[in-house]
């Protein structure tokens, strides 16, 4: 957390931060289709589709306010020092998996074609 602490008054900053690593992002979706013919150029179609179909979690960020940085400033001596964020045993760490509303999600669809 010592990267995002801010520069001395009057200087520049925030152009060398470290390589930032976000977590991996996985979904995975699938969809099965079937189609009949029901006359000539009319047919029917039978759909299904499963979002997140393998019901994997994603880690996530804890909801207590985790990566809220603050920064107090002494005008006087030009120092500026972070200060802790205290309800968080963990800040800047993926802690928990996602859960509702990112479960498996299926829907069912029919599509006549005429």
């Amino acid at each position: 957390m010592s990267c995002f602490i801010a520069p001395a008054i009057g200087q520049q900053g925030g152009q060398n931060f470290p390589y930032l690593a976000n977590a991996a992002y996985w979904e995975n979706d699938l969809g099965l289709y079937k189609t009949f013919t029901v006359h000539e150029q009319q047919n029917v179609q039978f759909r299904i589709s499963a979002f997140n179909w393998l019901n994997h979690p994603l880690p996530e960020f804890s909801g207590g306010s985790q990566v809220q940085l603050t920064d107090t400033v002494n005008y006087a001596t030009k120092a500026i020092t972070a200060v802790p964020i205290a309800n968080s045993p963990d800040p800047g760490y993926l802690n928990e998996k996602t859960g509702a509303p990112t479960q498996r999600i299926l829907e069912l669809n029919v599509k006549y074609n005429f």
